[in-house]
């Protein structure tokens, strides 16, 4: 026996799981190349990642400290650590954070992620935080309505 009879008796090879059906990879392919999908997407990581950044540079260890004190002596906030002093942004008292990051400081930001947290609630629900919910959820919204009707 040659070894072109060798496969003729080998039992077929069955197609790999990983393969899509024809028809999902030519939905797959018009949704990939939609310039409107990829501007959605693209709105939608510009409108997520740079809340999301900086809540995440907030809750590391001291480096969230040096942001905090920095943006809050360029704001004019008293930076004394003997007692809670005022400090408005955006119309909104942020004393007790900072002074939270301040004192933290010397216990090298160990409580940074749960102010950071804190701070993340409090943005959200504010009208900045509103806003950007709502922008999330209408990109999100068009999205689907463009995938639909694409397919």
């Amino acid at each position: 026996m040659n070894n072109c009879d060798l496969q003729k008796l080998s039992p077929s090879r069955k197609p790999s799981r990983s393969r899509k059906p024809p028809k999902k990879r030519a939905r797959a392919a018009r949704l990939a190349e939609d310039p409107v999908l990829k501007r959605l997407r693209v709105l939608l990581w510009g409108i997520v990642s740079p809340v999301t950044l900086l809540f995440v540079l907030l809750a590391i260890p001291l480096l969230g400290n040096f942001i905090v004190i920095e943006v809050a002596s360029r704001l004019g906030c008293n930076l004394g650590e003997n007692a809670v002093h005022p400090c408005l942004v955006l119309g909104h008292d942020m004393g007790s954070f900072v002074y939270g990051y301040l004192v933290d400081i010397f216990i090298l930001g160990a409580f940074n992620p749960f102010f950071s947290a804190e701070l993340f609630v409090r943005f959200l629900h504010g009208l900045a935080g509103i806003l950007w919910m709502l922008g999330i959820a209408a990109t999100i919204v068009a999205r689907t309505i463009r995938r639909h009707s694409l397919s």
